[in-house]
C-alpha cells in the first residue's frame, strides 16, 4: 500500500490522484477493521488490522524491524528462550520456529487481552515448544495481585484513552507476580540461553529478581530500555545499565550490533519520549 502511494503522488496528475488516495483511504478503513489470517516466513498470525503492532506485521512481515533481524541472528536451534512480554506473539512465535523442536520459548504475558491472542496464534501453528505463562515477573512475589500494563495500541483511539507518550492503551488485569529466579527453581530450568525483555518500564526489576539465574545461566539479552518508561517504575536507565556491565555483558546497539564506546554514549542515543532496544552480550 505504501508503494502504491509513493508511485500515485509521483507519476499521476492531481485529479486522477486525488480519486486513488481518496479510494486508497477507504481500502485502508475497511482494512483496519478486520481480522486477517495470514501466513508470513511460514508463521501463521490472527491478525486484527485495528492493532498497530498486527497492522505492521500484515503490512511489513514483522514487527520491529532491528529486533526480528537480531533475533534471527542470535537464536539457534535446540535454545531455551524466555519472552518476557510476549504480548500477542509478535515474536515469540519466530522464536519457536527457530529454535525448532528440540528447544522451548517459555513466554510470559500476564494480560488476559495478549495472553488470549497469544494462545490463539500458538494454536493456529500447533507449536509444541511453546509454553505459555500468564504471570508477571518483577523482583518480588505476589499472588493474584492487581497488574496495571500496556499491551494495545489501537489505531484511531481517542487521545484521553492512551498514554500521552507511547500512545498504547493501558489495562488492568489481575495476574500472579514472581521473580525470574523463583520461577526458573520451581520448574527447575537447566538452562536460558537468551531473554527477549520488553515490560513497560520493569525490566530493572525483572533483571534484579533473576539475579541469580543470569549469573548461572549467562543468556543473551535483548532488552528495551527507557528514560521515561523506567522512571515511570521508580527506576533509572543509569541502574539498568551499571546492572547488565557488572553482571560482565557488553552492551550494543540493536541495529549494527556494534558496543556502545561507554554508559554515557548510551545514554545519549535514548530519547527522552522514545525507547530504544538493546543487545546484552556475555562476555
Amino acid at each position: 500500500m505504501g508503494k502504491l502511494k509513493e508511485i500515485i503522488k509521483k507519476l499521476l496528475p492531481y485529479p486522477i490522484k486525488s480519486f486513488l488516495n481518496n479510494q486508497l483511504g477507504k481500502i485502508q478503513k475497511i482494512i483496519r477493521n478486520r481480522n486477517i489470517i495470514k501466513e508470513i516466513d511460514g508463521i501463521i498470525y490472527n491478525l486484527d488490522l485495528r492493532e498497530a503492532i498486527d497492522y505492521e506485521i500484515y503490512q511489513n512481515g514483522y514487527f520491529e524491524q532491528y529486533t526480528t533481524e537480531a533475533i534471527k541472528k542470535l537464536t539457534k536451534t535446540g535454545m531455551i528462550v524466555f519472552d518476557i512480554g510476549a504480548n500477542t506473539g509478535c515474536h515469540a512465535l519466530r522464536l519457536a520456529k527457530l529454535i525448532g523442536p528440540e528447544g522451548k520459548v517459555i513466554a510470559f504475558e500476564p494480560m488476559s487481552w495478549a495472553f488470549n491472542r497469544l494462545k490463539e496464534n500458538i494454536n493456529l501453528n500447533n507449536f509444541k515448544n511453546i509454553t505459555l505463562e500468564k504471570l508477571a515477573l518483577s523482583d518480588k512475589t505476589r499472588s493474584s495481585t492487581e497488574v496495571e500494563f500496556t499491551c494495545s495500541w489501537p489505531i484511531g483511539a481517542p487521545k484521553s484513552e492512551l498514554h500521552p507518550i507511547h500512545k498504547g492503551k493501558i489495562m488492568k488485569d489481575s495476574a500472579n507476580m514472581e521473580t525470574l529466579d523463583s520461577y526458573t527453581d520451581k520448574n527447575q530450568i537447566k538452562k536460558i540461553d537468551l531473554i527477549k525483555l520488553d515490560t513497560d518500564g520493569f525490566e530493572l526489576k525483572i533483571l534484579k529478581g533473576g539475579l541469580s539465574s543470569i549469573k548461572k545461566y549467562h543468556p543473551i539479552i535483548i532488552t528495551e530500555i527507557g528514560k521515561y518508561t523506567l522512571e515511570e517504575q521508580n527506576d533509572r536507565p543509569e541502574e539498568m545499565i551499571d546492572f547488565l556491565l557488572k553482571e560482565k555483558y557488553q552492551l550494543c546497539s540493536e541495529s549494527d550490533f556494534k558496543p556502545f564506546s561507554n554508559k554515557t554514549s548510551l545514554l545519549n542515543s535514548i530519547p527522552d519520549k522514545k525507547t530504544i532496544n538493546i543487545i546484552a552480550l556475555p562476555l
